[in-house]
């Protein structure tokens, strides 16, 4: 009703009753293609789908041109995968950049839940088609320093599929490329060689070589291969020695990480005769080593013969090659000798000193090495072989500044094969040499008055005694004084200073100042004599004053010296810086049990400057 006044309306509830549905569900989605490869024809859409409960799903292919969805399959699917093609050959269904839209839905909602399995969703299409050949060189610079002449080139290979191959090289005096083979090959490698002339290398040992094939066409990208298992130039070395080879040879070759098994040959015409297989060295299983011994017996050369000595390598691939290198036999001992003083005369009973000529001499042409050492007769030490250049050496001093009193030197040349040549005689007959640096001279004045101080010289005339040297160390009863110069007059002269000292009037011998003290002089001639107590041993040194003055130094040193039995008659023993002897005993070491025997004062004698000798009766 209309009212013409106002009034209030007022409203307890505003209410909305509705009641709940089931849910539903359903499927709508879409999948697209880019397809990037370069398209020759789309020819189908394979699908295969099912749903796991009875849902009417629809398949549907977008129209790039009508841009509309267009029907593919319809279809309730519960039972299992069918696969089905459609026709997707009419360009409407792809766009300018060959993409390819399709959606999957259901016809209606469904009110239970389901699944849509899909098997199969693809399209199927050509490419445009694949040209496939093979066209590509090999080329090698042979920089072998011993290389002489090449032979051959050594190839094997095979494709896996049938089309021809064609190998050819490079003539480089008519510039043209040569055809070695053209053959169809996709079965086994086949070993094939061809020998090189001059023609197929130039100057700088360069060679080509080409590999070409047919064009080979193929609907997908992966083409074919060409398998390579061998390709190797031989070539001949020069006939350069490497080496030279002695009667027994160490060998050592370094190989590559894959190679396992190193043999050796040698060559016997044209014959490979084994020698050996080489040992890996544990610490460096690259180093293959091997002593061959009694090579001459072994191999029927001569000295000057050439042996080719080939090593046999193979790898862990079952891959081979053989390394050659040639050596000259040398199976001839070095011929050495060497003299002392004028080549003639005999040191066995007159001294030599430190000034005496020395020289030595051999007939080695290559590389060779020199050594020496010294054998001290009184004391019966050997000592170790040192190397040394004898063009260095003219005098016995330039060997050592310590030779014994009586030795004898033993002079070796090992030449560039190994083979060492000894020589243990000088002056072709001698052997022994009794040393002395110590020379008697007539003084030309030999008074002095130390009390006065004027005369406190004394001089011996220069007549080449000692080879004209500058300075000479003097020595009196056997104790080093001072030095004596070669003055403008031809006089050696010594000098005891302007007043009377330490320095003047007392003279030190060398071994004085030494850890090991012994008297060097004979205690008779009253010059220095010997005092042994409990605990000291002293000796007196030769003075120029009234009164004797008394060094003391305590005995701080114990040594051990040995004597071969061998050398019993051949050869003295005796105790270097001797002082007093604790124990002498023989030990036997040709017995199956170490025995150690202790000998009493009976089986030996040693006298004051330590040299031992054993009597008659001794068990020595």
């Amino acid at each position: 009703a209309n009212h013409t006044s106002s009034f209030d309306l007022q409203i307890d509830q505003l209410r909305v009753d509705y009641s709940n549905k089931f849910d539903w569900y359903s499927v709508n989605a879409e999948i697209m293609w880019d397809l990037t490869d370069v398209i020759q024809t789309i020819e189908f859409l394979s699908y295969s789908h099912k749903t796991t409960e009875a849902a009417n799903t629809i398949l549907e292919v977008w129209d790039f041109t009508d841009t509309e969805w267009d029907l593919v399959n319809s279809s309730t699917n519960t039972n299992g995968f069918y696969d089905t093609q459609f026709d997707l050959s009419d360009s409407r269904y792809r766009d300018g950049s060959d993409n390819v839209k399709v959606r999957y839905r259901t016809a209606e909602l469904m009110e239970t839940p389901f699944n849509l399995l899909i098997d199969r969703l693809k399209v199927d299409y050509t490419t445009v088609r694949d040209v496939h050949k093979i066209d590509f060189e090999v080329i090698w610079d042979i920089t072998d320093v011993t290389f002489n002449l090449m032979e051959f080139i050594k190839y094997s290979h095979k494709t896996n599929v049938s089309i021809d191959i064609d190998v050819d090289i490079y003539n480089f005096s008519s510039q043209t490329w040569f055809e070695i083979e053209s053959e169809i090959n996709s079965q086994t490698f086949d070993d094939d060689s061809f020998a090189l002339s001059t023609d197929f290398y130039n100057g700088s040992n360069h060679v080509r070589l080409r590999f070409q094939s047919d064009t080979w066409e193929t609907f997908n990208e992966k083409g074919f291969k060409l398998l390579l298992d061998r390709l190797i130039i031989d070539y001949e070395y020069y006939n350069a020695v490497y080496g030279y080879l002695g009667d027994s040879q160490y060998f050592s070759f370094i190989a590559d990480n894959e190679v396992w098994n190193v043999s050796m040959y040698y060559l016997d015409g044209q014959n490979k005769i084994f020698i050996a297989y080489m040992e890996p060295d544990p610490s460096n299983p690259n180093r293959f080593e091997y002593n061959w011994d009694s090579i001459q017996s072994a191999s029927g050369a001569l000295t000057n013969d050439s042996i080719d000595i080939i090593f046999h390598l193979k790898d862990i691939f079952n891959s081979t090659n053989d390394i050659r290198y040639r050596f000259i036999a040398d199976f001839d001992l070095p011929i050495s000798q060497f003299t002392v003083g004028n080549g003639i005369e005999s040191f066995e009973y007159t001294p030599a000193n430190p000034l005496t000529p020395v020289s030595f001499t051999h007939k080695e042409t290559a590389y060779y090495r020199e050594f020496y050492r010294i054998i001290d007769n009184t004391m019966g030490i050997v000592h170790g072989w040192a190397q040394f250049n004898s063009s260095e050496v003219s005098i016995l001093e330039d060997l050592s500044s310590t030779l014994p009193m009586n030795f004898t030197i033993e002079y070796r040349v090992i030449d560039y094969a190994g083979n060492e040549g000894t020589n243990t005689t000088y002056n072709s007959n001698y052997q022994s040499i009794i040393f002395s640096r110590e020379k008697a001279i007539i003084l030309s004045s030999d008074t002095i008055d130390l009390n006065l101080g004027g005369n406190r010289m004394i001089s011996f005339a220069n007549t080449g005694q000692f080879n004209n040297i500058q300075f000479l160390d003097a020595y009196i009863n056997g104790f080093n004084y001072g030095t004596a110069y070669l003055d403008i007059d031809d006089y050696y002269k010594l000098s005891f200073g302007t007043s009377n000292s330490i320095d003047t009037l007392l003279g030190y011998s060398g071994s004085l100042i030494s850890s090991n003290i012994y008297s060097n002089t004979d205690p008779l001639d009253h010059v220095s004599w010997e005092v042994r107590e409990d605990d000291i041993f002293a000796a007196v040194k030769h003075v120029l004053v009234e009164d004797d003055i008394i060094i003391n130094n305590p005995i701080a040193h114990t040594t051990f010296s040995a004597l071969n039995i061998e050398n019993l008659y051949n050869r003295g023993f005796g105790l270097e810086d001797f002082v007093y002897i604790k124990q002498v005993y023989y030990y036997n070491t040709s017995r199956t049990e170490d025995v150690q025997q202790v000998l009493s004062e009976d089986d030996y004698n040693i006298d004051e400057e330590g040299i031992v000798t054993f009597p008659e009766t001794s068990i020595v």
